[in-house]
C-alpha cells in the first residue's frame, strides 16, 4: 500500500549534473527517495523549457502557451515526481467547468520527462498518480478526462488507462467518460498502474539509501 500525498513542492530544480550527488560515490542521502508532489507555475515552467522536446514530435506544447496569448484555459493543476530532490517528470492537468451541468472536465494538457530519464516507467507512474488524486478529490466531480494524444507512447499509456484510441480521421483525442460505477472501475486501473511502477521505483531507492550495488537509480542517467 503506498501513501503518496501530493503536496506543495519546496522549490527544486532539474537534475543535478550526471555524477552530482550520486550515491554510489557518495553515499546515501537521507530522506531524498520517490515523492510525487504538486509543483508550483515556476517549478513547471522551469522544468517544461528544459524538457519538453521528444524526438517522435517535437516541441511539446503546453497550457502555458495558450496563457501566453490569452486564452481562457481553465484551472492549472501541476504534479511532479522527484528524486534525490530534483525534478524528474511533470505533468499538467487543465479543469474546466462543464458547460452542460455539474462538475468539470480535465484535460490532459502535457507529459514531459527528463530526457535521459525516459522509458523507466515514471510518466506511467505520474499521470496515473495524477488522476487518482483528481478523480479522487472530494471538491470536484470529473465526468470527463480527454487529452489531445500525439504522442504514440502517450497513446499506449492511455490505452492502458481505459482511455478510447483517437479516431483515424479528425482531432487525435482519447477520452474517458465517467459515472459512479465507472469512476471507481477507473480508479483501480490506475492504482495497479501507478503501484505496479511505484514497486519497483522505491525498491530502487531502498537500494539505493543502503548503497547496494544492485541499485539501479531510476532519477540518475546510466553510466555510459
Amino acid at each position: 500500500m503506498h501513501n503518496f500525498s501530493l503536496k506543495k513542492a519546496d522549490p527544486v530544480g532539474s537534475l543535478p549534473p550526471q555524477g552530482a550527488g550520486d550515491a554510489a560515490a557518495t553515499g546515501p542521502v537521507p530522506n531524498q527517495g520517490l515523492k510525487f508532489e504538486e509543483l508550483s507555475e515556476d517549478d513547471f515552467a522551469n522544468f517544461v523549457n528544459r524538457h519538453a522536446t521528444s524526438p517522435e514530435v517535437g516541441r511539446i506544447g503546453t497550457y502555458l502557451d495558450d496563457k501566453d496569448v490569452g486564452e481562457d484555459f481553465g484551472e492549472p493543476r501541476l504534479f511532479g515526481l522527484t528524486g534525490c530532490g530534483g525534478i524528474c517528470g511533470a505533468v499538467s492537468c487543465v479543469l474546466k467547468e462543464n458547460i452542460r451541468g455539474a462538475g468539470q472536465t480535465c484535460r490532459l494538457d502535457a507529459i514531459v520527462i527528463d530526457g535521459r530519464l525516459r522509458e523507466r516507467g515514471l510518466a506511467s507512474a505520474l499521470v496515473a498518480k495524477a488522476f487518482i488524486d483528481l478523480v479522487g478529490e472530494a471538491a470536484l466531480r470529473i465526468g470527463r478526462i480527454y487529452s489531445y494524444a500525439v504522442h504514440p507512447a502517450t497513446v499506449r499509456l492511455l490505452s492502458r488507462l481505459s482511455f478510447g484510441d483517437p479516431p483515424p480521421v479528425g482531432a487525435p483525442i482519447s477520452s474517458v467518460r465517467f459515472d459512479e460505477v465507472s469512476r471507481e472501475r477507473f480508479l483501480v486501473t490506475c492504482r495497479a498502474s501507478f503501484e505496479g511502477v511505484a514497486d519497483q521505483l522505491e525498491l530502487q531507492c531502498a537500494l539505493c539509501q543502503d548503497g547496494d550495488r544492485r541499485a539501479r537509480p531510476w532519477c540518475r542517467p546510466a553510466r555510459s
